[in-house]
């Protein structure tokens, strides 16, 4: 049954001369719930496991505006303040980890906010150092525990791993992709790396984000169990398949956040195959993706193949474990051409990150290099996202005058690549939603 889940494409371009000749090709691709399937359940109850850093290092100020409260208070206060969101049936653990991880609780329910609570203080024992691997080890037991429903991870650090494997790190992380878990990261101070806070949200389609304020991290943490609440599609994969003679392919995603895809594998055939592990849908927003490539027409041909899609997901509340949707994209030749502006800009600000990539390779090996990249950077957004060009502006003199960004200049930087504008408004109406569908349970 393909009406609960919407797959559809739209182009920079109605129609294509005949005599183009490798001419560039954008394609928008959006993943969601339909309407009325989001209407007839528009919330769902969760399994939600918070997976906080107890590290010695998280007594320390917030941050320099905040020096009155420590991270791990900030933490703790951001944890409380999800109580009231909780639905009776929601079902909670919360992992302490340091250079040792241990559940604190492991199966509250929602309707028991003082078991939750009661946990969360035991956060004030400080744990030593930081070890991913160990938490991870506990997300993974979890998991096991929960196979089936909405379920998502909150994992908050201060820092990078300073033991364990990041390998098992990674294997685990790719364990829970696949079973549907999605993975949130977030970091606060300066010690953490967003960078490396993406590559664990990635392969699960989490969110990644940079904690400066108590009061965001509140805000941060109740905006993703409402996400979590309205989740009701499950285990998404998208399968892209694009047939050859199609060149310099380059797959984003832009919503919920600003993705580059690298590993695009080619077949014997010249055609390129991608599958990409959305993870779950909310009922609130959009999955979007940009697709690129270049094509030329075949002589006397009406129209062209661009690439063919296929959904698999699970909807648990309509006891559908497997349900499938496809689509066949393709574009007209002939005719008068119209070019859709929005669709060529949104690609230009989700190219942002191929850059990005680059950069992050050469700042710390050639600073000359490096800027030359970010001054690209900033040209690009002149026009695709005018919002973003203070930043590289900033970061751009901060290089060519001292050679080398801080730690938390990086993480700055990133945060700003990896959100688009488009991101930004359907977050706004999806918290605006979120707060016109609460109701007491």
């Amino acid at each position: 049954m393909a009406e609960e889940v919407e797959l559809y494409a739209e182009l920079d371009r109605d129609n294509l001369a005949p005599d183009a000749h490798n001419q560039q090709i954008c394609v928008r691709l959006m993943v969601g719930p339909s309407e009325q399937f989001a209407r007839d359940h528009p919330q769902a109850d969760c399994h939600v496991l918070l997976v906080l850093d107890a590290s010695g290092s998280m007594d320390e100020p917030f941050s320099a505006d905040h020096a009155g409260m420590t991270k791990r208070q900030g933490v703790i206060a951001a944890c409380n303040a999800l109580l009231p969101e909780l639905h009776a049936q929601d079902r909670i653990g919360v992992v302490a980890f340091g250079t040792r991880a241990n559940f604190l609780l492991r199966d509250a329910e929602g309707s028991r906010p003082e078991n939750i609570e009661s946990a969360v203080e035991q956060l004030r024992e400080r744990m030593g150092m930081t070890n991913f691997e160990a938490a991870f080890n506990c997300i993974s037991a979890w998991a096991a525990e929960h196979p089936q429903g909405s379920r998502r991870v909150l994992f908050l650090t201060d820092g990078r791993p300073t033991t364990g494997s990041w390998d098992q790190v990674e294997t685990m992380n790719a364990a829970l992709a696949r079973q549907g878990v999605v993975v949130d990261c977030m970091g606060v101070g300066t010690g953490f790396a967003f960078d490396q806070m993406q590559a664990l949200s990635g392969p699960t389609n989490g969110r990644t984000e940079m904690l400066v304020s108590p009061d965001q991290s509140q805000s941060l943490f109740r905006d993703m169990l409402g996400t979590a609440h309205r989740s009701q599609i499950h285990n998404v994969l998208m399968r892209l398949r694009v047939p050859a003679n199609r060149n310099d392919l380059e797959i984003y995603q832009t919503v919920p956040e600003n993705r580059y895809h690298q590993s695009v594998q080619r077949n014997p055939d010249g055609s390129a195959d991608h599958m990409v592990n959305i993870g779950s849908l909310s009922q609130l927003t959009q999955h979007r993706f940009m697709i690129s490539m270049r094509v030329t027409p075949d002589a006397g041909a009406a129209n062209l193949e661009l690439l063919r899609s296929r959904l698999d997901y699970s909807i648990p509340v309509l006891q559908i474990d497997r349900g499938q949707i496809e689509d066949v994209v393709r574009i007209n030749v002939g005719g008068r051409e119209v070019v859709d502006g929005t669709v060529t800009e949104e690609y230009h600000a989700a190219s942002l990150m191929k850059h990005e990539l680059e950069f992050r390779g050469l700042v710390d090996q050639d600073y000359r290099r490096a800027a030359k990249v970010l001054a690209a950077m900033r040209d690009i957004a002149q026009t695709a996202c005018p919002e973003k060009v203070a930043t590289y502006e900033e970061f751009h003199e901060e290089l060519m005058k001292t050679h080398k960004l801080t730690r938390d200049q990086l993480n700055r930087l990133f945060r700003v690549s990896s959100r688009t504008p488009v991101e930004t408004a359907a977050q706004a109406s999806a918290r605006q939603a979120s707060d016109d569908l609460k109701a007491p349970f």
